[in-house]
């Protein structure tokens, strides 16, 4: 057993230092790795389905819901969005 009586505070702090990196670094390691829990999800498919967007000469774009945040790819900076389907908006 240790007799805390003969350490200094220096060797003390040392040891706690060392105690919460040993703790904190694998900790570290899995939540890196398991990054997918940590992932928001106020954003989902649906709601980018809820909406019809159109560039200004009418032609329908197609939207990734995937991504974060969802893309639409267009030419033109004229963009008219319309809610088609209320539902997944009222469901979130």
């Amino acid at each position: 057993m240790i007799n805390f009586k003969y350490l200094d505070k220096k060797l003390i702090i040392t040891i706690a230092g060392f105690i919460i990196l040993l703790i904190a670094i694998p900790v570290t390691i899995y939540l890196v790795s398991h990054q997918q829990i940590l992932k928001s999800k106020a954003v989902q498919s649906p709601v980018i389905d809820a909406f019809e967007f159109k560039d200004s000469s009418g032609n329908v774009l197609n939207c990734d819901g995937s991504t974060n945040p969802p893309t639409c790819t267009t030419q033109t900076n004229n963009i008219v969005i319309k809610v088609k389907d209320l539902n997944p908006l009222l469901n979130l």
